[in-house]
């Protein structure tokens, strides 16, 4: 099952990066991409100014994934309706759990109490009795609750799935915003070599001066 889960991300990738191939060649814009035009993430930030180590030590304390994806809600009603559905499901699942995890909480609580009292009684025949009488009842609860338990545990099961799908969904979306980034806002390589050749004369002069 986690073979197919893993196949399913990967086909889900690939299509977005054919779209953005497409996007590129034919100027048209994707789906994801469009949702947001100019990313605020994406802007320029003076704060991240000076070397180049330190730019990346403070461009690393933010969580652009979740920055995009929370900029791509604000844009797009449907994404922030599913958005909301999921929020609500989240919030809601304790509180909807409760009724059956605190029934069997008390039910194990007054099985492992009663395992006490018995062992409390001196009559080690008449404990023996009663352990016999106190499991069989202790299984024949369990039997009758066991459809609870096993749909409780595929609760937990489809919490984990959905919040995976939930990151999935957050990846693909902050991945289309980011390829039109990278597209649009590719720096241009002249600044560098200027960059360079004005440090190399700076640097000759230096020699030339104290040689």
């Amino acid at each position: 099952m986690r073979v197919h889960f893993y196949l399913f991300v990967l086909l889900q990738l690939l299509f977005v990066l054919l779209l953005s191939c497409n996007s590129r060649d034919t100027g048209s814009t994707s789906v994801l991409e469009a949702r947001v035009e100019n990313p605020k993430s994406l802007s320029n930030n003076s704060d991240l100014k000076g070397s180049f180590l330190r730019s990346y030590t403070k461009s690393r304390r933010k969580n652009l994934v979740e920055e995009l994806y929370n900029e791509a809600l604000e844009k797009d009603e449907k994404l922030k309706h599913l958005n909301r559905k999921i929020e609500t499901i989240s919030s809601e699942r304790d509180d909807r759990l409760h009724p059956f995890d605190n029934y069997y909480s008390l039910n194990e609580e007054y099985w492992k109490s009663s395992r006490i009292a018995i062992s409390a009684i001196r009559d080690t025949v008449l404990a023996k009795e009663l352990t016999i009488i106190f499991d069989g009842i202790k299984t024949d609860h369990n039997t009758k609750i066991m459809d609870h338990r096993l749909k409780r545990s595929t609760i937990d099961f489809k919490y984990h799935e959905l919040n995976d799908q939930l990151m999935i969904l957050k990846l693909f979306t902050s991945l289309g915003m980011m390829q039109k980034y990278q597209s649009s806002s590719f720096p241009n390589i002249d600044h560098l070599d200027k960059l360079i050749l004005e440090y190399d004369n700076l640097i000759k002069e230096c020699e030339d001066f104290h040689s």
